[in-house]
């Protein structure tokens, strides 16, 4: 949220501004472990040393299964 509205960042969308599904594993673990709005944001767009370096919202095109995988491992470290 921001000035009252809702912001959506870009890489959570695919085809036809839909959104992708592959992201939703790893959303729900964030949430669990507390994250939302910009925190969530900061997690997926920053590098991950997790990851060799590589920006999680990265892993969406290449590799959706790890970035399920690294968001759960994650989370449980922040619960």
């Amino acid at each position: 949220q921001h000035k009252g509205e809702s912001l959506v960042p870009a890489f959570v969308l695919g085809a036809e501004l839909k959104p992708r599904l592959e992201i939703q594993p790893a959303v729900a673990a964030l949430r669990d472990a507390g994250l939302d709005g910009w925190a969530m944001w900061v997690w997926f767009t920053t590098p991950s040393s997790w990851i060799n370096g590589v920006r999680p919202m990265d892993l969406l095109d290449t590799n959706p299964d790890l970035l399920s995988e690294v968001a759960r491992r994650q989370a449980t470290n922040v619960a």
